[in-house]
């Protein structure tokens, strides 16, 4: 599993909380020869289809018989159809839904159908925000009772660091300047990186050293990125990390001014959750799942908006009180989220499922 990923921070958190609670005898870990991961002491059961595949469908109902499943949790939207246990799953967010351009047909077509299927076929669905449930209630007509709603949560090495040797070396392994905005995540066109951009020029006439630290993947929004920094002179602010270490994650965090999450859409968000458990100030988007998730621990603009995105910057970076409020705020905030919260509402949906 991929631990850059939120669905991998999600099934590597979930199982590690799972295997800390005595009480589990019969808990298997279904992987296939592209996943499969022993770091957990857990029954083990190897599927040799690649995941999202026909031969995945044909494949894991003959797996979930001869092992004697009872019940199936699938930690994304795809499960076996022609399953006879009960199945859970977890949706995340719709978001090649609502970003279409992003993804193909096929991907489309498919999440489509299998969310579909889940309303009648699912015994139980698994969202991580109140706002991916109401997208399910609005776009697909499910029966609210049908949904539980469980908040997600952050690595446990997510913490603050006051060690001031050890931030001022990361600024200058990283070349950061003294003051800085950070980005965590890829920058697909619905994270909004373009907007981020053009807020940043304008901020660049308050601050003119500023610069903007984007950790995570290139994807396919890098060539239009591009253009809008060359358009506005922002190649010396602007500097992509690529992935990271963790150590050095966390202290980028840390020594971050404003950690800055512009998304048109998010199922959570983990970023500003990270962020606030580092007491670093986050200026948000106030769309989807994110007011939610930050609550009254961030700035929030709206992020098709670019002056009142640069605005919100703008008076994070020219306020320390309010960066002090906002760091307080975020540190209690983020103590909200446990992954053992989450394990223990996971394993009583599997409860309330297997006996009905």
């Amino acid at each position: 599993m991929n631990d850059w990923t939120g669905l991998g921070k999600y099934s590597k958190n979930l199982i590690k909380e799972f295997n800390n609670i005595q009480s589990i005898d019969d808990l298997y870990l279904l992987s296939n020869k592209k996943t499969e991961d022993n770091r957990f002491d857990l029954n083990n059961i190897k599927c040799e289809s690649d995941v999202f595949s026909i031969k995945e469908q044909l494949e894991l109902p003959f797996i979930t018989y001869n092992n004697q499943i009872d019940l199936f949790h699938s930690p994304h939207f795809v499960f076996p159809v022609f399953n006879f246990n009960k199945i859970v799953l977890t949706i995340h967010d719709i978001t090649p839904l609502l970003f279409s351009e992003d993804y193909s047909k096929m991907a489309i077509m498919y999440m489509k159908s299998m969310i579909w299927l889940a309303k009648f076929r699912a015994n139980k669905v698994i969202t991580v925000s109140k706002n991916t449930k109401q997208d399910l209630i609005d776009k697909f007509n499910f029966k609210e009772e049908k949904i539980k709603v469980t908040h997600i949560a952050i690595d446990d090495f997510y913490e603050q660091i006051d060690d001031v040797q050890a931030l001022n070396t990361i600024k200058n392994k990283y070349n950061t300047g003294e003051e800085y905005l950070l980005y965590v995540g890829n920058i697909k066109p619905y994270k909004n990186i373009s907007r981020l951009l053009k807020a940043l020029a304008k901020v660049k006439k308050y601050n003119k050293d500023i610069k903007l630290i984007i950790v995570g993947k290139r994807d396919d929004g890098y060539d239009e990125v591009f253009d809008i920094m060359e358009e506005h002179n922002l190649e010396d602010n602007v500097s992509f990390t690529g992935f990271v270490s963790n150590e050095d994650l966390l202290l980028l965090y840390n020594a971050a001014t404003a950690f800055v999450f512009p998304s048109l859409y998010e199922g959570f968000g983990l970023p500003p959750v990270e962020a606030m458990a580092c007491g670093t100030p986050v200026v948000a988007t106030n769309t989807s799942a994110v007011p939610e998730v930050v609550d009254d621990a961030a700035v929030k603009f709206n992020p098709y908006d670019v002056n009142e995105m640069a605005k919100s910057i703008i008076d994070v970076l020219d306020n320390k009180k309010l960066q002090q409020k906002l760091s307080k705020n975020g540190l209690k905030r983020a103590e909200k989220f446990s992954w053992k919260k989450t394990a223990k509402e996971t394993l009583e949906v599997y409860k309330e499922v297997l006996n009905k």
